[in-house]
């Protein structure tokens, strides 16, 4: 799938996590072979954030599904510590061993904040392995 590149500005409130992309699963098969709509994936990307007030690290998760908060989590989240009102590019990587037709959420949510965050822009990779 090529690269998404997000709707930007969005705010996050405080310390909730927050949906700040998703994309459809769109299957990548070899030419003459069947759709496999469970292909482990690689979802990737970079994320530029205003953090908050108070904010002492950023926290980005995929999530199973498309727009899911509540989806199950792909791997270990991936995160960097960071100064409060600080404009920061936060890469992350995700490994789906199964694979999920329906797509991925990509999730972002502050530490210690007791102001909002400010994402500038998303960008987002889901490549079938």
């Amino acid at each position: 799938m090529p690269r998404q590149a997000v709707t930007a500005p969005q705010t996050i409130t405080t310390t909730t996590e927050t949906v700040i992309a998703s994309v459809a699963n769109n299957v990548i098969n070899a030419p003459g072979q069947p759709p496999d709509p469970g292909s482990p994936s690689v979802v990737s990307g970079i994320v530029n954030v205003l953090t908050g007030t108070g904010t002492t690290f950023i926290a980005i998760r995929c999530r199973r599904g498309v727009n899911q908060v509540a989806g199950a989590q792909v791997g270990n989240q991936n995160g960097v510590n960071c100064s409060a009102a600080a404009t920061i590019n936060v890469p992350y990587e995700f490994t789906d061993n199964t694979g999920d037709p329906n797509g991925y959420t990509i999730t972002i949510q502050q530490t210690g904040a007791t102001g909002n965050a400010t994402v500038n822009d998303v960008q987002m990779d889901v490549i079938a392995q």
